[in-house]
């Protein structure tokens, strides 16, 4: 027990001795990020950033061989997984603002299924498209074209389930990614640009596509630590299917926090499934208690190869989001969210 608390405080200390002239802030980051990492492969980055009011910190960690080192990893591409979602979610906005549509619009005639319910998960769609795979004659999702086709196909069933409560849906959110993109006639990729990257800067953000971008790219780690090409999938392009950077993400959600008309629509599309718990267009939302004004949005993302994780305090404009290498497969997959929600806790 002593040898191992003993070689905590040794990683630790080489880590700290290796940024030069730390803030207090970064110290803590590192304090609270060392000793998670030790329990992921070697190759293991992790990209952070702590928003504290007006105070950006940026800290970056990369365990090898011989421990844990500091790295300059905020401009490094990472997969972001299901985060992906909030950029879809705040393009849906972005268009409600501007009177393009209105969240209670049908996306098909035919359906009661509303834009709202798509991002909120209560289309009562399933989880993936995989789940339809004897509707659609499909066996794996590489077998589907994602073209008018899917759009037909979705319209049928939608028809023929009912909505419900919430239930998670990557295949909820990649036909909101498609469908405003054929309202508009652009594609998916076209509408982020022009509604969010260009106003908020977000330049190194990107669909994932294979073999792209592989100079400014972590490499994903399976859950042995082997390295793992990223998947091109159009499927998961408006669920989980961007690139980006520690700095684009903080870009993000700086932006929207000080521009609020964005967040104080979502804050007034919160759906509660408990008294602590819920959703609004994207975000999940918890509370630390039923008559506490500290309240947490989040959200997290996990591929094969790549976890993320971010959790805004809006009320103390406070944000803590996570980058890493790690494969959601791993066993340890969830130090990512626990490491967030400690950092976000400790700003208090």
């Amino acid at each position: 027990m002593y040898k191992w608390i003993l070689y905590i405080m040794i990683i630790l200390c080489a880590v700290i001795w290796s940024c030069d002239k730390e803030s207090p802030m970064e110290y803590r980051i590192l304090e609270q990020s060392s000793s998670a990492i030790q329990k992921l492969p070697d190759g293991t980055q992790w990209s952070i950033a702590v928003l504290d009011s007006q105070r950006l910190e940026y800290a970056g960690l990369i365990k090898e061989k011989f421990g844990v080192q500091s790295i300059d990893n905020k401009g490094t591409l990472f997969e972001i997984g299901s985060i992906t979602k909030l950029l879809t979610s705040t393009l849906l906005a972005e268009m409600v603002i501007v009177g393009k549509l209105k969240l209670d619009d049908r996306v098909f005639a035919s359906s009661s299924v509303t834009y709202r319910d798509l991002a909120q998960h209560t289309s009562g769609l399933e989880r993936s498209i995989l789940d339809y795979k004897v509707q659609l004659g499909v066996e794996e999702i590489n077998d589907f074209e994602f073209d008018e086709a899917f759009l037909s196909s979705m319209e049928l069933i939608l028809g023929s389930v009912e909505k419900g409560n919430y239930a998670y849906s990557n295949l909820g959110y990649q036909l909101l990614g498609r469908v405003l993109a054929e309202r508009e006639g652009k594609s998916y990729e076209t509408l982020l640009k022009e509604y969010i990257f260009s106003k908020v800067g977000m330049n190194h953000t990107y669909l994932k596509r294979f073999n792209t971008f592989e100079e400014e790219l972590a490499m994903g780690q399976d859950r042995e630590g082997y390295s793992i090409t990223t998947v091109d999938s159009e499927y998961l392009y408006a669920a989980a299917g961007i690139l980006s950077t520690t700095v684009d993400m903080m870009k993000f959600i700086q932006y929207y926090l000080k521009n609020g008309e964005v967040m104080k629509l979502m804050s007034q599309e919160v759906l509660y499934s408990t008294d602590t718990e819920g959703i609004s267009l994207g975000w999940h939302i918890m509370k630390t208690d039923a008559t506490s004004d500290d309240i947490y949005w989040w959200h997290n993302g996990g591929t094969l190869g790549y976890r993320s994780c971010i959790v805004v305090d809006i009320l103390h404009q406070r944000v803590v989001f996570i980058n890493t290498n790690t494969s959601v497969t791993h066993s340890h997959e969830n130090l990512i969210d626990r490491v967030a929600s400690d950092l976000i806790l400790d700003l208090n």
